[in-house]
């Protein structure tokens, strides 16, 4: 067994460790749960809801209010434009480059009101912990849509898009909303926590179209596919083109092909077309060119709603990763 090998299976150990920790101490635990539960109030005051304005210079002008009064942005809010929503990761905070990248590629594109949901104070805590509540966070951020959905914007007009975990919460908010979201993407989903014993996560049922795609599959992110249309990028494991092998885990080299899923969301929101995906049954058959005549579609932005099934593309090792093929 080579080094790689056996980094990426005590990585995995390490995972699955926490994974049945979760499920010892928390989800099937329901004493726990209620002994521990936080008060639904407390969470509230932690989450905030930021809509972006614009640039000057390097920043990315913002408005933000608390979650429970989300009406407060709606002075900001251009109805004649579709509403998009990003949720970020674990440890993940407003200033971090997911966060910059992702809401400055719409913001330079100019087509949508962009929204952040800020969940970085309760995004610090443990991740066991999270796991445990992110169904309270789902149904809190869905009681806060339906208040803006009140007021007169257009439920047909929404995108959520989410991280890692955040792609988790997004699905739960689908879950949880009283009306049919029409899309939710997931920027490789969280992992641990998620996908033992049949639990709740991200899956087609949470909207009208569920896209999600795969690049670390099998350690922080899923590699299952549960959406309405599942895009795998270089296969969809690590390592992606351009990350390091081996590296210390839980690091920001350890992330690289994890975040490499927003790096090339954001890409394909300023260029729609970079990211040509083939539909097939495996990624060894997709670059053997056995799928080459299947069905394609671009990934990302333009993604058709109408798409269906798992596909493969591939990509450069630094930006521009698309590889614009036709």
């Amino acid at each position: 067994m080579n080094a790689l090998s056996v980094y990426l299976v005590l990585t995995y150990i390490l995972i699955n460790l926490i994974e049945c920790h979760i499920c010892y101490n928390g989800l099937f635990n329901w004493d726990y749960l209620l002994k521990n539960k936080e008060d639904v109030e407390q969470l509230v005051d932690k989450i905030r809801l930021k809509i972006y304005t614009g640039r000057s210079d390097c920043n990315l002008n913002s408005y933000d209010t608390s979650i429970a009064y989300p009406e407060n942005i709606l002075h900001e809010i251009d109805f004649k434009k579709p509403l998009v929503i990003y949720l970020h990761g674990f440890r993940e905070h407003p200033s971090n480059e997911s966060v910059q990248t992702v809401v400055g590629a719409y913001l330079d594109r100019g087509n949508d009101n962009i929204l952040l949901v800020d969940w970085s104070d309760l995004a610090l805590e443990r991740y066991i912990t999270l796991v445990i509540k992110i169904k309270i966070i789902g149904k809190i951020i869905a009681g806060a849509l339906e208040k803006l959905l009140s007021y007169g914007i257009n439920v047909n007009t929404l995108h959520i898009i989410g991280h890692s975990l955040g792609a988790q919460i997004a699905g739960f908010i689908g879950k949880y909303s009283n009306v049919q979201l029409p899309r939710i993407t997931g920027l490789d989903p969280a992992k641990p926590g998620f996908y033992v014993l049949n639990l709740q996560h991200i899956d087609k049922t949470d909207a009208k179209v569920v896209d999600i795609v795969h690049t670390d599959g099998g350690v922080y992110g899923a590699f299952v596919p549960t959406g309405s249309v599942d895009f795998f990028a270089n296969g969809g494991s690590r390592p992606q083109p351009g990350c390091p092998f081996l590296t210390i885990p839980f690091t920001p080299e350890d992330f690289c092909s994890h975040w490499r899923s927003w790096r090339f969301y954001a890409e394909s929101v300023t260029n729609p077309y970079a990211f040509m995906a083939v539909k097939c049954t495996s990624y060894t058959n997709f670059i053997s060119g056995a799928c080459k005549d299947n069905d394609k579609i671009y990934f990302g932005y333009v993604t058709p709603h109408n798409a269906s099934g798992s596909y493969y593309f591939n990509t450069n090792a630094q930006y521009p990763f698309g590889q614009n093929l036709v």
